[in-house]
């Protein structure tokens, strides 16, 4: 009978503790499903329903392209690529502050890259190849300071690659090639001391290759 009390004060307490977890993630884990829903209302068309699960109806993190941690339950992954969408990316997006990968590639977004991705500081793969994005690649990309892959090539990007690059000491990953990027290469570049492969192809840089560059000796450089 002892035991069989133990047993059961050990389910109860099982029980609450799994509760308040719960009850502790909630709030974060409705602050996602907003800002996935939100995003969602800024594309048009879905042409192949991809979407069509993503509704309060279903748990956010069996949504297509979705995936979250076991523990809290919070959005670490989002990954669409392929799935002939077209729209803009929502400034929600930025309230995703567990993601750790953004895969947007090969589809058709537009508009300009928002400002509030620079608030993922957790993020560590950020594709937006393949899409029509236009404007300036945001600075404050910098505050993205785990980015390993940066990945924005065939779009429409114009503008000087941002310096403040050079401050995402992980990153190991650039392509930005295809774009209308202009001006040089940033000479600061050569302070990441990861980076094995930068592709600046078909832009309209101009000026030799910074010798900063040269020092990092696993580095692939891709002009042309």
């Amino acid at each position: 009978r002892v035991r069989e009390l133990k047993l059961k004060m050990f389910s109860v307490l099982l029980f609450f503790l799994s509760a308040t977890q719960f009850s502790h993630s909630s709030p974060s884990y409705y602050s996602d499903q907003h800002a996935l829903l939100t995003f969602k209302l800024s594309i048009s068309p879905d042409p192949l329903n991809s979407l069509q699960d993503w509704s309060s109806n279903h748990s956010t993190c069996y949504w297509t392209g979705v995936s979250c941690s076991s523990r809290r339950l919070r959005v670490v992954s989002l990954n669409l690529t392929g799935m002939a969408l077209v729209g803009t990316i929502s400034p929600f997006i930025g309230n995703l502050s567990f993601r750790r990968v953004l895969d947007l590639s090969y589809n058709s977004f537009n508009g300009k890259i928002p400002y509030q991705l620079g608030g993922l500081f957790r993020l560590r793969r950020l594709r937006l190849a393949k899409n029509d994005f236009e404007g300036s690649i945001p600075p404050n990309l910098r505050g993205c300071r785990s980015l390993q892959l940066l990945s924005l090539s065939y779009n429409h990007l114009s503008g000087t690659i941002p310096s403040q690059l050079s401050l995402l000491s992980h990153l190991e990953i650039i392509y930005l090639g295809v774009n209308q990027l202009t001006g040089t290469i940033p000479s600061s570049l050569g302070n990441l001391s990861s980076l094995s492969n930068l592709q600046l192809n078909q832009n309209r840089l101009h000026g030799s290759i910074p010798v900063e560059l040269g020092m990092l000796t696993q580095l692939e450089v891709v002009l042309s």
